[in-house]
């Protein structure tokens, strides 16, 4: 597993290959946000290569360099100034093979459209674990394994308003339209019971 690059009481931060997300449980993830490289485009400078398929046991003989042509890092702006001139264009690197078929390479600079949607795949497939998405709310799992399907139109709300306590007492199936009247309520109600805090300490 690997360990977190940042941790504090309320975040964690993982720094790694995005093909092997282990160490995420199942059902942790909510949201996902991506920025995957245009194919072609340019050389990301400090990105280093990785090895992509063929035989993990092989002890691996690259072929030559394949050669293409890209844009360099140094004009990554070039696109959000809509001036329609065209960035410098370099030679580039589209990585190597090896026999057993294995790339090793630069993301986004394969040699073909269709080996970089492969890899494309194969990163998004690392969200998932025995064909299992990782982003499935556990709340509704729960929830849903005490009482059938969630009902049309509606969504969890967790009664104490933590959002990560997921036992099934604090779970409860409620109309997605009156779920901002239970966030308003539950919020008030917070904010009553730290006045009365302050006012029986004093």
């Amino acid at each position: 597993m690997a360990s977190p690059y940042y941790q504090d009481n309320d975040t964690t931060l993982y720094c790694g290959d995005a093909r092997d997300m282990s160490e995420l449980a199942d059902g942790s993830i909510q949201c996902v946000v991506t920025s995957p490289p245009y194919w072609g485009l340019r050389k990301y400078s400090g990105v280093p290569d990785l090895i992509w398929g063929g035989d993990p046991d092989c002890d691996h003989q690259w072929g030559s360099d394949i050669l293409g042509d890209t844009r360099a890092d140094a004009f990554k702006d070039w696109g959000n100034k809509g001036s329609g001139i065209d960035a410098k264009h370099i030679p580039v690197s589209q990585g190597a093979f090896c026999q057993c078929g294995a790339w090793r390479g630069s993301y986004g600079l394969e040699p073909t459209p269709e080996l970089y949607v492969e890899h494309t795949v194969e990163v998004y497939a690392g969200r998932r674990v025995n064909g299992k998405t990782r982003y499935i709310r556990e709340h509704i799992k729960i929830w849903e394994a005490a009482n059938g399907k969630l009902p049309k139109a509606h969504l969890i709300h967790h009664v104490n308003g933590i959002k990560h306590d997921n036992r099934l007492g604090n779970l409860k199936a409620i109309p997605r339209r009156k779920h901002s009247v239970w966030t308003l309520v539950g919020l008030a109600q917070e904010r009553v019971r730290e006045l009365e805090s302050e006012a029986a300490i004093r």
